[in-house]
């Protein structure tokens, strides 16, 4: 009787064994199999002096700092023609490898009108602090835009652009840039 009895619980042992193993096999091939999220395409957000609301669509374009806030590596940024302007110690501190491309026409055409000529784009530090702090090994491209009256007065390095890099190769984030009226 006894030999009966550790049979039987014996095999319990192995079918629940069995079955859990079982179990398991299949976890780790769907864990394997299931489809991983994709990686987000760029996105692309516009900006007008003035803008307001969280979309940030070209449709609805929102504050420049609300887009910046926003924005995630390699997105794109359209700034419409105008003078934009800040508080603190720059008009923009860059913390993400993003695209700020000035001259947007500020019209919800399709494809995106730019002309960095006919609609320039300001970023003004209106002599009273830094225009463009990029922190980080990152790696933004600025094109389109007029850079004009940066101060760094006690400030350790220029007024208009610093680019703070730990190590690696510095590669320089500006085309088409024109900078005007700064204080070293």
């Amino acid at each position: 009787m006894n030999r009966l009895r550790i049979a039987i619980k014996l095999s319990r042992l192995i079918v629940a064994l069995s079955v859990t193993l079982t179990m398991l096999t299949w976890l780790l091939l769907l864990a394997w199999w299931w489809p991983q999220p994709a990686a987000a395409d760029p996105g692309e957000l516009f900006v007008k002096p003035g803008g307001s609301g969280t979309e940030c669509s070209q449709e609805k374009p929102c504050a420049l700092q609300t887009a910046l806030a926003q924005a995630s590596d390699g997105d794109v940024i359209y700034l419409a023609q105008g003078v934009y302007t800040g508080i603190g110690g720059a008009v923009i501190t860059l913390t993400k490898s993003i695209t700020l491309y000035g001259g947007w026409d500020g019209t919800t055409a399709t494809p995106v009108v730019r002309d960095p000529l006919a609609y320039q784009t300001v970023l003004d530090g209106e002599g009273m602090r830094r225009v463009v702090y990029i922190s980080g090994g990152i790696t933004p491209v600025l094109d389109g835009l007029v850079i004009v009256r940066g101060n760094a007065s006690g400030a350790p390095r220029g007024p208009g652009i610093w680019h703070l890099r730990r190590g690696g190769e510095h590669r320089h984030p500006l085309q088409h840039p024109l900078l005007r009226q700064h204080r070293w």
